[in-house]
């Protein structure tokens, strides 16, 4: 009876160690694993029994499942980029400059000068139906290319609006300061020499821009000033393009 005993405390202690036990650690990995969303623990898979090969497989299907989430978050991070990326110019597109102003004038700290500005190419449809839409996107390309050059990446903003229509943020930037930017490109622009033998105004491609200048702790929506950036631009071009008209310089005209 005690031999029995005995054997039946040594088939215990045995099937505690051999199998109540991994189990248990096993059941505590698992919570980790749903509880923290943590796939980077593992199970001791060095066993040569079924347990063991069952520890291995699950092992592989948490590599795998951590394998298929990073190329999904690779995935979605592609899309996002392609969703705020203008597909021929390579720069921000329109969407991304709504949500570039949105968090402009959202932001705590959003206080100082900003000046906006709207940029379109002269007589860019007498240049695509004269040279043919490759050329034509060929410069649009360029342009968008000289305007993101000449202005600085860490505070500046530049889009593609929509057709030969571009947009700039000038962040902490006052309206004389927005001249002298808005000025240089249009120097940097014609510096490009692209030939335009249609156009009314010169021998090259030339930009017209509207400006407007706002102080950003005072507006909580973007739409109007943009549409100020772009009567200037309106103006601009109504009285010879190739050159830039401001918001406040309107005011003196009609005034």
């Amino acid at each position: 009876m005690f031999f029995l005993s005995f054997s039946l405390c040594i088939i215990f202690v045995l099937i505690h160690r051999l199998v109540t036990r991994p189990i248990i650690k096993a059941e505590k990995i698992v919570n980790t694993i749903i509880n923290d969303n943590n796939k980077s623990v593992k199970f001791a898979d060095s066993r040569k029994d079924e347990l063991g090969k069952l520890f291995w497989l699950l092992n592989k299907l948490l590599d795998d499942v951590h394998s298929k989430e990073q190329e999904l978050k690779s995935h979605n991070v592609r899309l996002q980029t392609l969703s705020t990326t203008d597909g021929l110019t390579n720069i921000a597109n329109r969407r991304s400059f709504d949500l570039y102003m949105n968090q402009l004038l959202s932001s705590n700290t959003r206080s100082g000068d900003v000046s906006l500005l709207v940029c379109d190419v002269d007589y860019f449809k007498r240049f695509n139906d004269h040279y043919g839409h490759a050329a034509g996107d060929k410069t649009l390309k360029q342009i968008a290319q000289c305007l993101l050059h000449n202005l600085h990446s860490n505070s500046d903003f530049v889009a593609r609006y929509g057709g030969e229509e571009f947009v700039i943020v000038l962040n902490n930037t006052n309206q004389h300061q927005g001249i002298c930017v808005g000025n240089n490109l249009l120097e940097a622009i014609r510096n490009l020499n692209i030939t335009h033998v249609l156009s009314d105004i010169s021998d090259v491609i030339t930009i017209s821009i509207g400006l407007h200048t706002f102080e950003k702790s005072a507006y909580s929506k973007y739409e109007s000033l943009f549409n100020k950036a772009d009567k200037a631009l309106y103006v601009a071009k109504e009285q010879g393009r190739n050159q830039l008209i401001t918001s406040t310089q309107i005011k003196e005209l009609t005034s």
